[in-house]
């Protein structure tokens, strides 16, 4: 309940980031990854080349942004910012790939997505656990760029080498863009298999259970019914609920055997016999796999 109230807080709150929005390459992908029950995002950026300035005496007023591009830049976008503005201070060419945090229900859930990341080559993905027990997992990738452009306002490379840094992060930009859809891919994939697999345990529990009550149900009725018939091979009434499976035989097949029943044991009067098999049986339970079930099932003549 609680990871479902910080997800709706979550999801509800004002995004407040720079741009106010999800980036248009990966809206598909946070839109799915919220989609699920056990997944939410808290932060997001598809990938950007950028340039900025900072002033080097003062770091704690920040920097001053002179590009910002979430696709493939021109080199004309980059040589104005440098060489047609007025620099006093260094400026910085950069660029980030792709970033998620995902917030997760459980550690398993967590791990699935850890591993179609990595997969997917965001290979320096990683898991984080809070002292709250809150849950995240960072999708990242290593391959940055970050270049000195100017220092003090003079530019310090030449323009052949801006073009150089142009087509390096456009060509970072299109790896990254694939890695996206490789692992928006994989994740729709991953998601399907956990479901499917989820939803044949429980309908195998379900099925396990009803196979349970359908045992309780029938043997009630056969201690009812024929427990005076198989007081002469059985003198167990306790064992009369799961008298087909009494001294872990079925009573009425004992009858034709020599030897007897007592203290729940079938003590078996041939040598090699029965004696091997004279475990005590537990009548508190019914038995617990399902194939036991379904064979405890036939031996009280009921279809499953």
């Amino acid at each position: 309940m609680e990871f479902l109230r910080q997800k709706n807080q979550r999801l509800l709150a004002e995004d407040l980031s720079r741009k106010g929005s999800i980036d248009d390459e990966i809206s598909d992908l946070v839109f799915f990854i919220n989609d699920q029950e056990q997944f939410f995002t808290t932060s997001s950026c598809s990938g950007r080349i950028a340039i900025f300035s900072e002033n080097t005496e003062n770091s704690k007023k920040g920097c001053h942004w002179l590009l910002i591009s979430h696709k493939k830049t021109e080199f004309e976008e980059v040589r104005s910012c440098i060489y047609d503005s007025t620099l006093d201070s260094t400026a910085v060419f950069k660029y980030e790939p792709f970033v998620l945090h995902v917030q997760c229900r459980t550690l398993e859930d967590a791990k699935l997505m850890h591993q179609v990341a990595v997969e997917s080559g965001f290979r320096n993905s990683g898991i984080t656990i809070g002292k709250n027990g809150k849950i995240m997992m960072a999708v990242r990738s290593t391959h940055g760029l970050e270049v000195p452009l100017a220092n003090d306002g003079t530019v310090l490379v030449s323009k052949e080498y801006v073009a150089y840094l142009v087509d390096i992060a456009n060509s970072k930009m299109m790896e990254n863009s694939r890695r996206i859809e490789r692992f928006f891919s994989n994740l729709k994939q991953a998601i399907a298999k956990y479901t499917q697999a989820n939803t044949r345990k429980a309908t195998k529990s379900q099925e396990k259970q009803r196979l349970k009550e359908i045992f309780r149900d029938t043997a009630a009725k056969h201690q009812a019914t024929q427990c005076d018939s198989i007081q002469t091979t059985c003198p167990h009434n306790s064992h009369c609920l799961y008298c087909q499976t009494c001294c872990d035989q079925t009573c009425i097949g004992n009858a034709t055997k020599s030897g007897q029943c007592k203290d729940g044991r079938w003590v078996s009067d041939e040598v090699g016999g029965d004696a091997g098999r004279n475990e005590k049986i537990d009548e508190s339970k019914p038995p617990e796999e399902l194939d036991d079930l379904e064979i405890s099932l036939q031996l009280l003549g009921v279809d499953s």
